[in-house]
C-alpha cells in the first residue's frame, strides 16, 4: 500500500509511526542465553532491526551489546548516522559506545527525546527513572558483598575504558562508572568543576545511598573524582578512599610541577592544550579517541569525523573546567596508580603532588603507558591493588 514505506524490514506509517500488525515475527532461539531476549516494545524492535541490519544477522537481543556481536567503529558509525536520520534527533556514535545494547539505548532516548519517542513509537516506549541522576550511572559490575567502586570518567566522557578493570575486580567487587552529561545527545553542561561535581554527588547517592564506597578515575577523571569526593565527605561519612588512575594535580594547584601532558605522551602542557581552540585539539582528540579504544586505525575518514565531532566539545569542556579548578585539602587516604611507562619527562615525585591535599598517598605501579595501563595486562595487577588496598584499610 501507498501508505507504508519499508526501512530494513520496518513498515512505517505515513504517520511515522511503525505498523506494529504488520512487522514479521522475530525468530528468538530459546535456548539462547538472555543477552538474546526479544525486545518487548515497538522502540526497541526498531533499534533491534536497525542493529541486525548493520550488523548483518538475522536478529539480536535486547541485552546484546554491538561490539561484543562483531560491531566495528566504522559500522557504529553508520548506524547511529541512520538513526539520527530515520529519528530526525541527534544520536552520537558515542551513545552506541557507551550503552552498547538496544533495551540501554531504548530507555535512553526515551528520556532524551521523550516527545519524539512516545509520538512514533507510543507511551509503552518511555521508560520512567527516578530522576535525571540515574542516567549518569553506568552499572558495569553492579553485584558483590564488597563496598563498590564508583569510577568518574575521564575527557570527552566515555566510560567505556572502565570495562576491562570491571572485567579483572573479583566476583566480589562492584563497579559503577559516571559519564558526563552530554555524552548521549544536548543537555546543560555545568560551568565549574564543583557544579559538575555536586551533580556526581547526587547520582551516586542515588545509586548507593546507604554506603559505603570508594570513589576514583582515569587521568583528569582523578581530578574530578577529587572534588566529588571532598563534596561527599562534607555530606556523608561512607566514603573509604580515593583511588587515582595517573591523575595529576591541576596546574593551578600545582605550580611548577612535570608537565601532565608529556607524561601523558602529549607533547602540550595540559594548561596549554585547554587554551587552545576546539579544532586546534583535533589531533590530540583523534590520539585519544584511538587510544579509548572508539576509533580503529584503519577507519575511513567520514568515521573519524563523525567520532571526533561528537567527542570534541565535551573532551574540550572538561579540560577547561579541570584546568581552571583549585583543590581544597581533602580528609581522605588516596591510592594513586602510575604506569611502568613514561614517553616523556616524568614527575620526579613518587606521589605527583596528591601528598599535599590529603591525609596518606600509597603509590603503586602497573604495566603499560599511560593509556595502556588501564588494558591488559595493567589491568589485571591493577585490579589486584585496588582489591588489596581497600580490604587493608578495611573497606569491606
Amino acid at each position: 500500500p501507498s501508505s507504508i514505506t519499508v526501512l530494513n524490514e520496518m513498515p512505517i506509517g505515513v504517520s511515522g509511526k511503525v505498523l506494529r500488525d504488520q512487522l514479521p515475527e522475530p525468530i528468538y532461539d530459546s535456548s539462547a542465553n538472555n543477552d538474546h531476549a526479544a525486545p518487548q516494545t515497538e522502540l526497541e524492535r526498531f533499534l533491534a532491526a536497525q542493529f541486525a541490519s548493520t550488523l548483518e544477522v538475522a536478529s539480536i537481543g535486547t541485552e546484546e551489546n554491538f561490539f561484543e556481536a562483531g560491531g566495528t567503529s566504522l559500522q557504529a558509525a553508520v548506524l547511529t548516522s541512520r538513526l539520527s536520520a530515520e529519528l530526525g534527533v541527534a544520536v552520537p556514535t558515542s551513545l552506541l559506545f557507551d550503552l552498547g545494547n538496544v533495551a540501554s539505548i531504548a530507555a535512553r532516548l526515551g528520556q532524551l527525546h521523550e516527545s519524539v519517542i512516545r509520538e512514533r513509537f507510543g507511551e509503552e516506549s518511555i521508560v520512567q527513572v527516578e530522576s535525571e541522576s540515574d542516567s549518569l550511572i553506568a552499572a558495569l559490575k553492579p553485584t558483590g558483598s564488597r563496598p563498590p567502586l564508583f569510577m568518574i570518567h575521564p575527557p570527552g566522557g566515555i566510560v567505556v575504558c572502565y570495562r576491562e578493570l570491571a572485567s579483572q575486580l573479583s566476583p566480589e567487587q562492584p563497579l559503577y562508572a559516571v559519564r558526563s552529561r552530554g555524552l548521549h545527545g544536548d543537555e546543560t553542561l555545568p560551568s565549574s568543576l564543583a557544579e559538575m561535581a555536586s551533580d556526581y554527588a547526587d547520582a551516586i547517592r542515588r545509586c548507593c545511598p546507604d554506603g559505603p564506597y570508594l570513589l576514583g578515575g582515569w587521568s583528569l577523571g582523578g581530578v574530578i573524582a577529587f572534588e566529588v569526593a571532598r563534596q561527599l565527605r562534607r555530606t556523608t561519612g561512607l566514603l573509604g578512599g580515593l583511588v587515582l588512575l595517573d591523575s595529576t594535580v591541576p596546574e593551578k594547584s600545582d605550580v611548577g610541577a612535570a608537565s601532565a601532558g608529556e607524561e601523558y605522551g602529549i607533547e602540550l602542557s595540559l594548561k596549554q592544550l585547554s587554551h587552545l581552540t576546539q579544532d586546534q585539539q583535533l589531533p590530540f582528540l583523534y590520539n585519544h579517541a584511538e587510544k579509548l579504544g572508539v576509533l580503529q586505525e584503519d577507519a575511513p575518514r567520514e568515521t573519524v569525523e563523525k567520532v571526533i565531532e561528537d567527542l570534541r566539545r565535551l573532551f574540550s569542556h572538561h579540560l577547561n573546567l579541570c584546568q581552571d579548578h583549585e583543590l581544597v585539602e581533602l580528609d581522605m587516604d588516596v591510592l594513586l596508580i602510575r604506569p611502568d611507562e613514561v614517553p616523556g619527562k616524568s614527575d620526579e615525585r613518587a606521589d605527583r603532588g596528591w601528598g599535599r591535599w590529603v591525609n596518606t598517598v600509597d603509590v603503586s605501579h602497573v604495566p603499560g603507558h599511560h593509556h595502556s595501563m588501564i588494558q591488559m595486562p595493567g589491568v589485571a595487577e591493577m585490579a589486584k591493588q585496588i582489591e588489596h588496598w581497600s580490604s587493608q584499610r578495611g573497606a569491606d
